[in-house]
C-alpha cells in the first residue's frame, strides 16, 4: 500500500468516526457480563476445590491424632508391664 492509501484510510476512519490508531475489535466479542459470570464460576469451583482439599487434609489429620493417641495408650500399658517384670526378675534373682 502506498502512503497516499493508508492516508485515504485514515481519513475515512475519521469521517466514519473511529479513533486513529485504534484497532477494530471483532463483532464476535463476549459481553462483559458474561465474562464475569463464567470467571466467577470457575473461580467459586477453584474455592470448593481447595476447600474440599483441605477438608480431606483435616480428617485425615483427625485419623493420625486417634491413632498415636491410640499408640502412646499401648505404649504406656507396655512400659508398666515391662516395669511390673523387671521388677518380679528382681525380687525372684537378687544380685
Amino acid at each position: 500500500m502506498a502512503d497516499s492509501d493508508l492516508l485515504a484510510l485514515l481519513r475515512q476512519e475519521q469521517a466514519a468516526g473511529a479513533k486513529v490508531g485504534a484497532e477494530a475489535t471483532s463483532s464476535k466479542t463476549v459481553p462483559m457480563d458474561t465474562f464475569k459470570w463464567v470467571v466467577g464460576g470457575l473461580l467459586g469451583a477453584i474455592v470448593i476445590a481447595v476447600g474440599w482439599f483441605l477438608n480431606g487434609i483435616q480428617s485425615d489429620m483427625r485419623d493420625v491424632r486417634k491413632e498415636v493417641t491410640g499408640i502412646r495408650v499401648e505404649a504406656a500399658v507396655t512400659n508398666t508391664k515391662l516395669e511390673e517384670l523387671i521388677a518380679e526378675f528382681r525380687r525372684r534373682n537378687p544380685r
